[in-house]
């Protein structure tokens, strides 16, 4: 009697692990996140408490997707198409100060890749591996070299953390940790298949806890950094069969061949940007049914609910897709100012001033 209760407690004590082990949803710690896809928005108000609307008056129009981002006491923008300018703007909107970008100077326009930010200093990453730092004048104060090339550069300390996503016969990971004195932490294997014909610097990192938290374009893996344990797998998003065969990537030969990996409305995949909100809400952006969603993930209930888009329910009623940055939790989305007032409701643009589709408008949830 005493054996057989002796194995009835170890059987139960068996179950109890192994039901811990499916609530987890993955072996080894890594969770496994099963997208519950809806049709619904997404509310702001689910995401913050308050909405800035700026109008932003310039000089000159600016083009359609100009770069935004927050420092602690401004607002960098900047637009490479249209007017080439870069603009200092007050935490209102307002325009401080602005530098004309040239094509023959040593800060190339065709060479820029994205703006970082450091306190109050702005960064222009041009060429993959330099910095051209601006102090809070506006004013170029001097270069910075960077330890690899790369369409993505995250500030972290004193350090970069870095998404490759370009052809290196140098370097056989994607994601890399380094600081002066050289590269400290590799981690992804690079794809040079999937990455060969895409060029584009996304928000692939996200400060999160004490911690960042890293995505990659059509790498259903969700990793977390810090210095201590390095890169590690955090979640697995399981897109079913919707998932893209890796034999797909493997056939890629030129540039069409991408481009019906991009546009295939049966595949389904991380778009590699995200962003934390607060410990227990990080958007993601995937692509699904051939057409661009937010998933709103709850790393706490490993829980990964998807929107259509994301939907302003506290001022102008807007349907917004594409987040400009984010910095703190905070969310930043921009517009000219035709597109504002055909989407925007007519109760919010009668206040405006006349004339305000010439100007651009930036949205910043707190």
């Amino acid at each position: 009697m005493k054996i057989q209760k002796i194995k009835s407690l170890i059987y139960l004590f068996l179950a109890i692990i192994m039901s811990a082990c499916g609530s987890s949803g993955g072996v080894g710690g890594l969770v496994t996140l099963k997208p519950e896809v809806t049709n619904k928005f997404l509310r702001l108000s689910e995401l913050g408490d308050d909405l800035e609307v700026l109008e932003v008056k310039t000089s000159y129009p600016i083009g359609a997707q100009p770069q935004i981002v927050l420092s602690d006491r401004f607002i960098y923008l900047m637009d490479a198409t249209v007017s080439m300018m870069l603009y200092q703007l007050d935490h209102k909107g307002q325009v401080l100060r602005q530098y004309e970008l040239g094509f023959d100077d040593d800060l190339n326009i065709r060479g820029i890749n994205h703006l970082l930010v450091k306190g109050d200093s702005l960064g222009i990453v041009s060429m993959s591996d330099r910095i051209t730092w601006f102090n809070d004048l506006l004013q170029p104060i001097g270069k910075e070299s960077l330890a690899v090339k790369s369409m993505y550069h995250y500030p972290y300390g004193e350090d970069y953390l870095s998404m490759i996503t370009l052809p290196d016969d140098t370097l056989s990971y994607d994601f890399v940790a380094a600081h002066s004195s050289g590269i400290y932490h590799q981690g992804m294997p690079l794809n040079l298949k999937a990455y060969r014909f895409i060029y584009e610097a996304r928000t692939s990192i996200t400060a999160w806890q004490d911690q960042v938290l890293v995505s990659k374009i059509f790498d259903d893996t969700l990793y977390r950094f810090n210095k201590t344990e390095g890169l590690k797998r955090m979640a697995l998003v399981d897109f079913g069969s919707r998932a893209i065969p890796q034999e797909e990537f493997r056939q890629i030969e030129d540039a069409l061949g991408m481009r019906h990996i991009l546009s295939e409305p049966d595949y389904a995949y991380l778009q590699g940007e995200i962003h934390a909100i607060r410990p227990t809400q990080v958007l993601l952006s995937l692509r699904i049914s051939g057409q661009r969603d937010w998933g709103l993930w709850n790393p706490e209930k490993n829980r990964l609910v998807t929107y259509r888009s994301l939907k302003d329910d506290l001022k102008t009623g807007i349907d917004l897709h594409e987040i400009s940055s984010s910095k703190d939790g905070q969310l930043v989305f921009g517009m000219d100012g035709e597109t504002f007032a055909s989407k925007a409701l007519s109760a919010y643009t009668r206040q405006l001033e006349k004339g305000f589709e010439e100007n651009y408008f930036i949205l910043w949830l707190k």
